[in-house]
């Protein structure tokens, strides 16, 4: 991939995370006025609530169609998607930081999607994610994907569900959207680091691991 066309997808990431920092900012004004927790979250008008959601959507649409727009081969797309996923991310929260200084710690607790339940976890672990998929879908963009066999595969997607599961891990993250009553009261204390730690080595080591032997995918 031309060097040229990754320099073009990394200023659209850092421009998106500017917009949706600054999104958020005007929330944050709105609802937590020189409040530096999000926990527990501040009752939000319904509207306002599922605007939010669909902002979400609209956000991965735009990643999504973006990736494939910049595609040359099909086969591209989704590690376009994951390359403009981690840097958008990324400066997401460097631009928060320097707008509102927050967050005061990478290890204190966002708000990661609302849609279709509540995502939760420290500020660290979206970041070190982001790296590891900036970094992976790069060395496969460089490299191609004819030498990953179904071990790179596997770990990979096991890697990815123990990282969602880690966010959704907290109670309430098992819990619809729906479930108000339990959704404004509900602070993170602890994090499943024993399912996030591993599912990011699994994700690293799918990415990364080149079999000496492999099955045709």
């Amino acid at each position: 991939m031309k060097a040229k066309r990754l320099f073009g997808l990394v200023v659209f990431a850092v421009a998106f995370g500017y917009l949706e920092a600054d999104v958020v900012v005007y929330l944050r004004y709105l609802y937590y006025p020189g409040i530096v927790s999000l926990f527990p979250l501040r009752i939000m008008d319904s509207e306002i609530f599922c605007f939010e959601i669909y902002r979400e959507l609209a956000a991965i649409i735009i990643l999504l169609t973006i990736s494939f727009l910049s595609s040359k081969k099909r086969w591209e797309v989704p590690f376009l998607f994951l390359f403009i996923f981690g840097i958008w991310d990324i400066f997401y929260y460097i631009f928060l930081y320097f707008m509102i200084h927050w967050p005061p710690s990478l290890f204190s607790f966002d708000i990661l999607f609302l849609f279709p339940v509540l995502w939760v976890g420290p500020v660290l672990c979206p970041v070190l994610s982001s790296l590891v998929l900036i970094g992976g879908s790069l060395f496969i963009l460089k490299n191609g994907y004819k030498w990953m066999s179904w071990i790179n595969v596997i770990f990979t997607s096991v890697g990815i569900i123990l990282i969602i599961w880690s966010f959704l891990a907290i109670p309430v993250g098992l819990l619809w959207i729906n479930d108000f009553d339990i959704f404004y009261t509900f602070v993170p204390k602890n994090f499943p680091w024993y399912l996030y730690i591993p599912g990011l080595l699994l994700l690293a080591f799918g990415f990364f691991f080149k079999p000496k032997s492999r099955s045709t995918m």
